[in-house]
């Protein structure tokens, strides 16, 4: 009763709580139709962060900047292969609901 998962598309998605955790592994460049495509996406992932301060944010993707695109620093970054694409797994931490005073 306390995880919930939801597989679909990131924008229609539910985010219920103060705190939470974002996982997604958006569409890479080469399996999406145009650049065009991909800048709204990542704007769209831009709007979530903001919306979700207090969550930790997961992100798989081919995308080499997407700190820059998203404008948020990732604390970790993790270079993995999905088959033979390169892919990183940025990791953006959100505080724990117990350290929200300190903040």
């Amino acid at each position: 009763d306390t995880i919930n998962f939801e597989h679909c598309n990131f924008k229609y998605a539910i985010y219920d709580g103060d705190y939470g955790i974002f996982i997604t592994n958006p569409p890479y460049g080469s399996r999406l139709s145009s650049n065009e495509d991909l800048s709204e996406m990542y704007e769209e992932i831009k709007k979530i962060f903001r919306r979700l301060k207090n969550w930790s944010k997961y992100i798989i993707t081919d995308e080499e900047n997407l700190e820059k695109l998203i404008k948020f620093d990732a604390n970790r970054k993790r270079i993995l292969f999905n088959g033979r694409i390169k892919t990183t797994y940025y990791q953006f931490y959100g505080p724990r609901p117990n350290e929200k005073d300190d903040l």
